[in-house]
């Protein structure tokens, strides 16, 4: 949304003024803090090369149909093996920070691209440093590399209203 002068700002605010004060009565006291989570070219991420089949190949002439179909479904059932394993990382991550945050939001990127996942906490600010001290105890199944970062102004937690 693009306002054009100060006065769509201040006609917004006066139009929203009950939704932000919910918003901020709901964030008072509570921060963001966030972890990244590199994938390694294993496990929980899903390597280009790896993939049997391209969405945009069709048949060759000596292909049959069926090796065809086969090749496809092995293509698809490695994407979900893929978002499984991110889903069971996120799980394991969440389970060693249970009670130290009251929610989460997970950033996953499309499988054939990224290997970058970002998780989101919101935290008491009571809780930052129990959460900094069990964040940098973490130690998933997986193998992979976690950076920490925050605290942050919770900006993953508001939803943004439709103007």
């Amino acid at each position: 949304m693009q306002l054009e002068n100060a006065f769509d700002l201040i006609a917004l605010l006066e139009a929203h003024h009950r939704e932000y004060q919910r918003l901020l009565d709901e964030l008072e006291g509570l921060t963001e803090m966030g972890i990244r989570v590199l994938l390694e070219e294993s496990g929980a991420t899903l390597r280009a090369d790896a993939l049997p089949v391209h969405q945009d190949i069709s048949p060759g002439p000596r292909e049959s149909g069926t090796a065809y179909l086969a090749a496809k479904r092995e293509h698809f059932e490695g994407f979900d093996r893929a978002v499984l394993d991110q889903r069971l990382l996120l799980d394991e991550l969440c389970g060693s920070l249970s009670g130290l945050f009251v929610r989460r939001k997970a950033e996953f990127p499309p499988l054939t691209r990224g290997r970058l996942l970002s998780f989101h906490f919101l935290v008491p600010w009571v809780s930052v440093e129990p959460f900094r001290r069990a964040a940098r105890s973490l130690q998933p199944k997986e193998s992979v590399k976690l950076l920490l970062s925050g605290p942050w102004p919770p900006y993953n937690f508001v939803d943004s209203l439709a103007g």
